[in-house]
């Protein structure tokens, strides 16, 4: 057997064993992505309502929200803001109220707190809530997340700590809210 048959033959093997990988990962992709989508959406919502905000809940969360505004705080002045669970509860309802349509609870322990969150979605095939749960534990700085699931889907600390840190930069970034999250430089429960 002359030596450049059979080398050919081992390029095509070759060759047909990456176009089989190819196959494969073009093929998975679309498949993960799907599962993913599936674990992340359920039918039935975590939180089924929040609190029941009330006017006088929505005054007292609109007056928090400016007088906390970070645009109108004195640069170089020292600024503590004490809040309760029930009005950390009032203000991310009322803000998720605002801006989609779902509920929020927190509880809060010591150098520690649980949020859980409810967003409802357009009617779709695969589910009509995204559900939230994480357990976020008090550090020197920012909050770290300890545990996240999205749905049936666990989301690793390391992973979701990341995406709350470029989050963050971002906002740094953004003309709207940077003043606001440069002022924020420790978090304590």
């Amino acid at each position: 057997m002359p030596f450049g048959s059979s080398v050919s033959r081992a390029g095509m093997l070759v060759m047909r064993w990456l176009v089989r990988l190819l196959l494969l990962l073009v093929l998975s992709v679309p498949v993960a992505l799907a599962a993913v989508v599936m674990l992340a959406l359920d039918d039935t919502p975590l939180v089924a309502a929040g609190v029941a905000l009330t006017p006088a809940h929505i005054e007292r969360a609109k007056r928090l929200l400016s007088h906390n505004d970070p645009r109108r705080m004195r640069p170089g002045v020292l600024h503590t803001l004490t809040i309760s669970q029930e009005d950390l509860e009032v203000i991310g309802n009322y803000l998720i109220a605002r801006y989609a349509s779902g509920a929020a609870r927190f509880a809060l322990q010591e150098g520690a707190g649980t949020v859980r969150g409810t967003l409802a979605l357009p009617s779709n095939p695969f589910g009509r809530y995204v559900n939230m749960e994480a357990e976020l534990l008090q550090t020197q700085h920012l909050p770290q997340v300890a545990r996240l699931r999205i749905g049936r889907l666990p989301v690793p600390a390391l992973v979701a700590n990341w995406w709350v840190k470029e989050r963050f930069a971002r906002l740094q970034a953004s003309a709207d809210f940077g003043a606001a999250a440069d002022t924020v430089k420790h978090v304590r429960v």
